[in-house]
């Protein structure tokens, strides 16, 4: 801004390109910043995952961010859902998975399927609890999509999304006491 007058004592003129531009002049206005279409729907769906997640929901926007990206780190191993793959798809709301690893084990045992294979079976069942996140992602993705297919407003996807996700508490307990009576009744049949 300018305080240069051609008068002494006279007060200062602004000059014009100081000015803030007035409604309907000529003045410079400045085009509106440009929309990243695809930055705003990445935010938007780790918004989505976050709410369905719940509970430690940057480690899986970080595996999803890997997936995307195919960096290696896309490749984490669930540590806790391969040591207990039941008690992990419980605790994650995963039930298929989870009565995967529950009724099978209980089948093979009952038809008197070798030692061998059981433990492969097993061995097999801890592999697919490896990948929990990875499963986990995929079933929150295709689940987020469906409520966002349906949903009427964006206030009752997000609560939605909320319900259909999170963690089990009760779910890892019940899968905890399972692993417990499985192991129990391998040594009373041993």
């Amino acid at each position: 801004m300018s305080f240069v007058s051609s008068t002494p004592g006279a007060p200062a003129d602004p000059t014009p390109e100081d000015e803030p531009p007035v409604e309907g002049s000529a003045g410079p206005i400045e085009p509106p910043a440009p929309v990243d279409e695809a930055a705003a729907r990445q935010l938007q769906r780790q918004a989505d995952l976050r709410l369905f997640v719940g509970a430690n929901a940057g480690t899986f926007v970080r595996i999803a961010d890997a997936v995307e990206t195919r960096s290696p780190a896309r490749n984490a191993i669930c540590w806790p859902g391969f040591l207990f793959p039941a008690a992990w798809f419980l605790y994650r709301k995963m039930y298929a998975y989870a009565a995967i690893t529950v009724v099978l084990p209980v089948f093979t045992s009952l038809i008197h399927v070798p030692y061998v294979v059981i433990q492969c079976i097993a061995f097999g069942f801890s592999i697919l609890g490896g990948y929990g996140k990875r499963l986990y992602l995929a079933r929150a993705r295709k689940m987020i999509a469906e409520i966002r297919a349906a949903a009427l407003d964006e206030e009752s996807a997000r609560e939605t999304i909320a319900r259909a996700g999170g963690v089990s508490r009760a779910g890892a307990v019940f899968g905890a006491l399972l692993i417990a009576a499985f192991v129990s009744f391998a040594f009373l049949r041993s």
